[in-house]
């Protein structure tokens, strides 16, 4: 069985990206097989393919740091997860593909009502901004500037 993802083999930018039929991985112990429904974009995921991020992970590699989806298989071990469930997954890598192998750990229950394109951008997306907008420029209430 295969999947589709797009490959880094040489991180010199997105234009050496190239989409590729990959096998499927099968989750070890304490791993997740996560089919992924959405993926966000974010800035280390652009600084990763052009070899410019601390974290260098070993070519080839599938960028995409934050992704959910839906558990198809569970490793051995794996106890708070379940085939089925929707998850939220903040991995580093591998969200950009149709689907991904992952520690468990990595991988939160979504929260009812949410999307999956709304759980593809809680943890780094929004956790970031509320970092920008609470801790770096705190809101105040705005006052009329007219």
């Amino acid at each position: 069985m295969q999947m589709q993802a797009w490959e880094c083999a040489n991180p010199v930018g997105v234009e050496a990206l190239a989409w590729r039929a990959l096998p499927m991985p099968e989750p070890k112990a304490g791993e997740v097989l996560v089919e992924i429904k959405a993926a966000s974009l974010n800035f280390p995921d652009k600084l990763i393919v052009e070899n410019k991020y601390q974290f260098k992970p070993p070519l080839p590699f599938v960028p995409g740091s934050e992704f959910a989806g839906i558990v198809q298989a569970v490793g051995e071990g794996v106890a708070h997860l379940q085939v089925g469930q929707r998850v939220i997954c903040l991995h580093g890598t591998g969200g950009f593909a149709t689907h991904a192998c992952l520690p468990a750990i990595l991988a939160l229950p979504m929260p009812a009502g949410f999307t999956f394109e709304d759980g593809a951008s809680l943890l780094m997306t929004y956790a970031t901004t509320i970092h920008a907008l609470v801790d770096r420029a705190p809101c105040r209430r705005a006052r009329r500037c007219w």
